[in-house]
């Protein structure tokens, strides 16, 4: 088992930034070191939230298309409800109504 953090920067980005700080006399290699760190890893865990959003945004699409695709079309849901209840209650399933352009 490791120690290390899973938002940690590689040792080639720390040493870029050690030898950066070292032409800043405004504050100590380790302050400056721990600055990029902080700023690198608040990136990376935004990329990494954000990739795993738009996954997870993805798969919830892809099941309801999927879902819907599944479902009997909405007329053959209504005229098998209408068939059912009219078996049940023993009368003659009404003829389907066709709308015309005087209705």
């Amino acid at each position: 088992m490791t120690d290390k953090h899973p938002i940690t920067p590689p040792p080639e980005l720390i040493a870029k930034w050690r030898t950066e700080a070292r032409s800043q006399d405004y504050c100590s290699i380790t302050e400056q070191v721990a600055y990029h760190a902080a700023e690198w890893g608040y990136e990376q865990r935004g990329e990494v939230n954000e990739a795993k959003l738009q996954q997870a945004r993805d798969e919830e699409l892809e099941a309801l298309c999927e879902w819907l695709n599944n479902l009997p079309s909405p007329d053959l849901l209504i005229r098998s409800s209408l068939r059912s209840h009219h078996e049940e209650e023993g009368t003659q399933t009404p003829p389907t109504h066709r709308r015309t352009t005087n209705d």
